[in-house]
C-alpha cells in the first residue's frame, strides 16, 4: 500500500499539499461578515419555487414592491430603457417651459420638466428631476440633483455632480464630466 510520506522521509508525519494562506483567511473571514450583517443566502434551481415568507410573519417596513401601488402605470417595466423614451414621461409632464431668458433652474424636487425651445444653460438642483429638453448650451446636475433622467435632443457641455442620475442625448457629441456615483451620461439607444 502506498505511503503518504515523500521519499526520503523516515516516519514523519504525512505530507499533503497545503492551501494557499490567502484562502485560508479569506474563507473564515467571509462566513464571519455573513453571519455578522445577517446575511441569508437561497439556492434556487431554475424552475423551482423559492421559500415564500410564512404567513404571520414579521411585516416589514417597506412593503412588498409588488403592494406599493394600485395604480398600474406604477409599476416597472420589463423594457430596461424605459427612461430613456421621451413617450414614457408623455402623461408625467408637471411643468413646460420655453427657456425665453436662456436660462433654466430646476430646484423642485420630484418634478417632470419639458423646455420646448433650444436653451443655453441648464442647472438641476432638485432630486427626482426627469427633464426633456431640445438643444442645450451647458447642462449641470449638481450634487442635489440626484436620481435625476435627463433627455436631451442635443448639448454641448454635460457635467453631473449628482448621484445616480442618467443623461441620454439624441445627437451630437458633447463634452461630459460625470463625477457622480452611479450616474452615467451617454448617446441615447432609443431616439424618439
Amino acid at each position: 500500500m502506498p505511503d503518504a510520506h515523500h521519499e526520503g522521509d523516515a516516519g514523519g508525519p504525512p505530507r499533503f499539499p497545503r492551501r494557499p494562506p490567502a484562502l485560508g483567511l479569506a474563507l473564515p473571514g467571509l462566513l464571519l461578515a455573513l453571519v455578522l450583517t445577517g446575511c441569508s443566502v437561497e439556492m434556487v434551481r431554475p424552475g423551482s419555487a423559492s421559500s415564500a415568507p410564512q404567513a404571520g410573519g414579521e411585516e416589514s417596513a417597506g412593503a412588498n414592491q409588488a403592494d406599493r401601488s394600485a395604480d398600474p402605470d406604477d409599476t416597472e417595466s420589463e423594457d430596461p430603457l424605459q427612461y430613456a423614451r421621451r413617450s414614457y414621461y408623455a402623461d408625467k409632464i408637471t411643468a413646460t417651459l420655453d427657456c425665453a431668458n436662456g436660462e433654466v433652474v430646476v430646484d423642485k424636487s420630484d418634478q417632470t420638466v419639458r423646455i420646448t425651445r433650444d436653451c443655453a444653460k441648464v442647472i438641476i438642483r432638485a432630486e427626482y428631476t426627469d427633464l426633456l429638453a431640445e438643444h442645450v448650451d451647458s447642462l449641470l446636475v449638481e450634487e442635489a440633483g440626484e436620481f435625476s433622467y435627463v433627455l436631451l435632443r442635443s448639448a454641448d457641455t454635460v457635467v453631473v455632480a449628482a448621484e445616480g442620475t442618467d443623461v441620454w442625448w439624441d445627437e451630437g457629441n458633447p463634452t461630459v464630466d460625470v463625477a457622480g456615483f452611479g450616474s452615467v451620461a451617454n448617446p441615447n439607444p432609443v431616439k424618439e
